[in-house]
């Protein structure tokens, strides 16, 4: 569909159906942080607007320097695994109130440069492992905005991750016929080798 018609809205709709116990994550991927942005405020207000037991946070690469600690020998990737266990740590960069200690799913809206350098080991060793199984694991619901407008490696990213989740059963119907994984892929001006 084109834009303006509401796209967005209709991937945050699945949000009602993912349960509220800490297990359901969200990725969202944008292809620029102007779009984060954009994305992050929609979401956020969408969120509040029913009452969804989500916290939206937005990570580029700019915020993950903006959490280092000058007392502490710290890594950027060591940081990101950090902030997806417990955003609650960095409450005051993320503009999280220090009284709202809810445990909630964490949508997680970032681009597709930090998606790549997990999935790919691209952080220094010591991270690497945490990242990848973070990554792998831990999102149940993954969007990806603009499809038609990633490169080819970036595409390959993507669908990599998508047959490592097939193989790895997470697209498999549960007993109750819910999933462990589902994607949305938005566009609005797919060329033919996208479709």
């Amino acid at each position: 569909y084109n834009t303006g018609t509401g796209k967005t809205r209709a991937s945050l709709l699945h949000l009602f159906h993912l349960p509220s116990d800490r297990t359901a994550h969200v990725l969202f991927i944008a292809p620029t942080n102007e779009l984060l942005h954009q994305h992050v405020n929609d979401i956020a207000d969408f969120v509040k607007a029913h009452d969804l037991p989500f916290r939206v946070v937005e990570v580029n690469a700019n915020l993950l320097r903006q959490l280092a600690d000058p007392d502490v020998v710290d890594r950027q990737g060591e940081r990101l695994t950090r902030l997806l266990r417990n955003p609650l740590e960095f409450h005051q960069q993320l503009g999280i109130a220090p009284t709202d200690q809810r445990k909630l799913n964490l949508i997680l809206v970032t681009n597709p440069d930090l998606f790549y350098y997990a999935f790919y080991w691209q952080f220094t060793a010591a991270d690497q492992r945490n990242l990848f199984q973070t990554f792998v694991t831990q999102f149940r619901y993954i969007v990806i905005d603009e499809f038609h407008y990633y490169n080819s490696k970036q595409l390959g990213n993507f669908l990599l991750f998508m047959i490592l989740s097939r193989q790895f059963g997470y697209f498999t119907a549960n007993a109750d016929g819910s999933y462990e994984r589902q994607l949305c892929l938005l566009s609005a001006t797919p060329d033919d080798q996208t479709r």
